[in-house]
């Protein structure tokens, strides 16, 4: 299970786990085919982390993130479902394409 760090109230480091709905919803807007064509776009040989902290990932919603961890749970029970990768491919290409959209506004 991933882990992230924060500071409690007296300044002290705490490990928290992540939610297995963030998780899965980070993780099927990292495998993307839009975040797989945006990344290959600016790398030449390999991705560092600076790539990864640099991608245009958009702030999602309660609802948002719920959807795209529904999908990616179905694809993690059956990772050969061509419908639910397709659908996955949808729904994180309307999220990316909505911020950058909202950005150059």
């Amino acid at each position: 299970m991933p882990f992230e760090y924060e500071l409690d109230a007296k300044g002290n480091l705490k490990q928290v786990e992540f939610a297995d709905e963030d998780m899965h919803s980070v993780l099927s807007l990292l495998n993307s085919l839009i975040v797989n064509y945006y990344l290959r776009s600016r790398v030449s040989t390999s991705v560092s982390m600076f790539y990864i902290y640099e991608l245009p990932l958009p702030e999602l919603t309660a609802v948002q993130k719920k959807k795209l961890a529904d999908f990616a749970a179905k694809l993690l029970k059956n990772p050969r479902d061509v419908k639910e990768r397709a659908a996955l491919e949808i729904t994180s290409h309307r999220h990316i394409h909505f911020r950058r959209r909202r950005i150059q506004s």
